[in-house]
């Protein structure tokens, strides 16, 4: 049963969803601006400009940095460890999906931005 969902996650990522390169770049980065709710841990993904930061439920910063956009990918910088990941991701009935080494995770878009307002984009969120 696992096995299977799996499969149907990947193709729901890979085969069913709306390609990024139907779109140009920056039509994609503009839909990605504000706030992206995780369908299954309630983290809030929230994005501007080519900034993002991760909260949980707390509204604690787990992670914050830039990304960058090219083709089906996302390449994230992160501040909290200097790390590069690169990810694949895709959209499919309004929802943001991302598929990193854990899996495939669904961002539902909520209200924003909002949580940059109290550490503006360019700035080190450790000293927000």
């Amino acid at each position: 049963m696992k096995i299977g969902l799996i499969g149907l996650s990947l193709a729901l990522l890979f085969g069913l969803t709306v390609s990024p390169f139907a779109q140009s770049l920056q039509e994609v980065t503009r839909h990605l601006q504000g706030d992206w709710q995780d369908t299954s841990t309630g983290f809030v993904l929230s994005i501007t400009d080519n900034d993002y930061m991760l909260l949980d439920a707390a509204d604690t910063v787990i992670d914050a940095g830039k990304f960058a956009l090219s083709g089906d990918a996302v390449t994230v910088f992160s501040y909290s460890d200097g790390s590069q990941t690169r990810m694949r991701y895709g959209f499919q009935n309004g929802f943001l999906l991302i598929q990193d080494a854990s899996g495939v995770s669904s961002y539902r878009k909520v209200a924003g931005p909002k949580k940059f307002k109290s550490c503006p984009p360019g700035k080190n969120f450790l000293l927000c």
